[in-house]
């Protein structure tokens, strides 16, 4: 994931600096976690409901 971040986003804070790293990971996920469900890529759909299911099965 954060190799797509990476290549895919370009994010930069209020001063117009760029993120990089965690931040820019955190921010870029945050995002797409507030889209509804069918405006995020199917990929990232994907991957949620694999979570999803993984934290459900937990004890």
């Amino acid at each position: 994931m954060a190799t797509v971040i990476s290549n895919c986003f370009k994010v930069h804070n209020i001063e117009g600096n760029a993120l990089q790293g965690k931040e820019k990971n955190k921010y870029v996920i945050k995002n797409l976690l507030n889209l509804p469900l069918d405006q995020q890529p199917t990929d990232f759909q994907q991957l949620r409901q694999l979570v999803q299911k993984q934290v459900q099965a937990s004890p």
